[in-house]
């Protein structure tokens, strides 16, 4: 049963740095972006709003500083805004129409950049005014906490405005998918609703479905003793945040509102984090029944816990000096144990800002699969870098731990990591040709995977000469990927060594390979064309790696392989490649593959057929066969 909410309130939470045309101050490490708003017809878009909304990493929108920018354009549809360098942005326009009724917005573009134009046009559509409304399930309390997302390259919160029915007008947002999501007063998330009705924009209303919150009985047990573990926290993950809901008593047990989804982590002091397991407790190791915690409690949902670990460091930037306005991003896992032999992981990500004197902590944390840490700079520490860094500098990769295992329970303190020992990498992205690649995005995975599988690493768009800067520590070996359209066009494998400090970047040239085209056809028993079916293919390593392509012997600090080792191959197409292609009526099929030195794996029925390919060499036409 559900029921109409009756009172909440709205909260935006990032911290904006908001600017407006009057207000501009091109000072202060601001630089000019500047560009031209028209309308669907062309004409020049007098008066339209011009949002700038810029970030360090376009992909996590829950660390590091955002910057927002309003300016309005002016007769001629011409505007400049002041942005910072060090910051990706997007951009897109709006105008209010009618009192507010209608408006007028136009698509939403990314790469802006100081001193480049940009060019935005209207939407053919005038929007109407939509409003959202909240219907709540049972357990569901308010006062609420609402928080509207805007679609990608935008991505930012923005506050709303409640009636007292529980319906709101929607701001103004970029058109696309956006995000809706909703807390309760403790800011424990209870449902995350993706609203893609810009697509029919005659739709004056959205509802979203906050679904209700059951009681449930938990219980935390110790995995090595079987006892209940006493205080251990239950928290949500969501967005770099574990959210407490409660923790258990004593005995180890709990009745908890949980909410309908999310993924919930066991904390609790001296333990590595667990996962709250939804299914039928298994049995204590040798198969004896676990001992009841409680009389008459019977948990519906269940942890084990083992034995953590405390992580602990401190980031400076020479002589001792402490780095300042920087968030350490940490890719963790939990630990599920089934019995003596069996265990499973879980995946979460804490986000936190570095203290004033540039330390961290991290506990509990499982060090046996070591987290992979990412460093985001603000403003104020990129400020502490030496000059020949700064210019495009984004994200830092200091993966202080390089994956090595550790057994549970060793309490570990890194020490002092110093920026300054790390080598800076300026990638410069070209094409096939030499000309700069506007639109790439370079991202840096650690190497080797951690648990087998490739997470997902700091990404960064290239400024407008085609270039992104890094600094990776040395001694350590790491996946390059470039990324474009939403696609991925090359992988390296990026290897620094030992060295003097650089007062300058050193450069790395990055020639993204023509695709390769797969063609073939798909026949029958018979040998006669056929359009049933699809093509599906994937991608693999070519075998070890080859040696360096950029090495200078006594000068270079940085190699560059572009053969994949087979596990690095392999795990790269499971996150990106696996694809089917559609038959066309004669039977044939024709795809594009990344210029990636390795083998494509074509099959089609059980007939499968391994093909080489390599940048610039032509695939022979292919012949695939589906018997009756």
């Amino acid at each position: 049963m559900r029921r109409a909410l009756r009172s909440l309130f709205a909260v935006a939470v990032p911290p904006f740095v908001v600017a407006t045309t009057a207000a501009q101050d091109f000072g202060a490490g601001r630089e000019v972006a500047f560009g031209l708003v028209r309308t669907a017809t062309g004409t020049p878009w007098g008066g339209a709003r011009v949002v700038l909304v810029g970030r360090v990493h376009p992909d996590w929108g829950d660390v590091g500083p955002v910057d927002r920018v309003e300016v309005d354009a002016d007769e001629q549809g011409r505007f400049r805004a002041g942005v910072l360098p060090e910051l990706g942005y997007a951009a897109w326009a709006y105008e209010q129409l009618e009192g507010g009724a209608r408006q007028r917005v136009s698509d939403a573009i990314g790469g802006v950049v100081p001193r480049r134009p940009v060019f935005l046009t209207g939407s053919r559509f005038l929007q109407a005014r939509r409003h959202l409304r909240l219907d709540l399930g049972e357990g569901v309390d308010v006062p609420l906490r609402v928080e509207v997302e805007s679609a990608a390259p935008v991505g930012y919160l923005q506050e709303l405005a409640v009636a007292a029915d529980g319906t709101f007008p929607m701001p103004v947002l970029a058109p696309g998918p956006f995000e809706v999501r909703v807390y309760d007063r403790n800011g424990v998330q209870l449902v995350e609703h993706v609203e893609r009705g810009w697509e029919s924009w005659l739709a004056r209303e959205f509802v979203v479905a906050v679904p209700s919150r059951k009681p449930t009985r938990v219980s935390v047990r110790d995995a090595e003793t079987g006892g209940g573990a006493g205080g251990a926290r239950i928290c949500v993950a969501q967005r770099g945040e574990l959210v407490p809901i409660g923790e258990v008593d004593a005995d180890g047990c709990a009745t908890l509102a949980l909410p309908a989804t999310g993924s919930f982590v066991v904390l609790a002091d001296g333990y590595a984090p667990s996962p709250l397991d939804p299914g039928e407790e298994s049995p204590a190791p040798g198969g004896a029944p676990w001992p009841t915690l409680r009389e008459d409690f019977v948990a519906e949902r269940h942890a084990r816990i083992g034995r953590g670990s405390r992580l602990e460091g401190r980031f400076v930037v020479g002589d001792g000096v402490p780095l300042v306005d920087a968030w350490l991003r940490t890719d963790e896992h939990g630990l599920y144990f089934h019995d003596e032999r069996t265990r499973s992981l879980s995946h979460f990500v804490r986000v936190s800002r570095l203290d004033a004197g540039g330390r961290f902590l991290r506990a509990p944390v499982l060090l046996e699969f070591a987290p992979e840490m990412s460093l985001v700079l603000g403003a104020g520490a990129i400020a502490q870098l030496p000059a020949g860094w700064r210019s495009g500098l984004v994200p830092v990769v200091p993966s202080p731990l390089a994956q090595q295992r550790i057994r549970e329970g060793t309490d570990l303190d890194v020490g002092q990591i110093d920026l300054l020992e790390a080598l800076p990498i300026r990638f410069r992205v070209r094409s096939s040709g030499g000309v700069p690649v506007l639109d790439a995005i370079v991202e840096v995975v650690p190497i080797p995977p951690s648990f087998g599988k490739l997470a997902e690493g700091p990404k960064a768009s290239v400024d407008r000469r085609g270039e992104v800067l890094f600094l990776l520590p040395r001694g350590r070996e790491y996946l390059l990927l470039v990324l474009q359209r939403g696609g991925i066009v090359d992988a390296r494998v990026v290897s620094t060594v030992a060295g003097p400090a650089l007062a300058e970047p050193f450069g790395v040239d990055i020639r993204i390979p023509e695709p390769t085209t797969v063609v073939g056809r798909v026949v029958d028993g018979d040998r006669k064309p056929t359009d049933r079916g699809r093509v599906r293919w994937s991608w693999q390593g070519a075998g070890a790696a080859a040696e360096p392509e950029v090495r200078e012997p006594g000068a270079a600090p940085v190699g560059l392989a572009s053969v994949l080792p087979e596990a690095i191959a392999s795990s790269l197409a499971r996150r990106f490649l696996p694809e089917t292609v559609p038959l066309e009526e004669d039977g044939q099929f024709r795809f594009e593959v990344p210029g990636i030195r390795g083998v494509v794996v074509v099959s089609a029925g059980r007939d499968r057929v391994e093909v080489p390919v390599s940048p610039g060499v032509p695939v022979e036409p292919l012949l695939l066969r589906i018997e009756r």
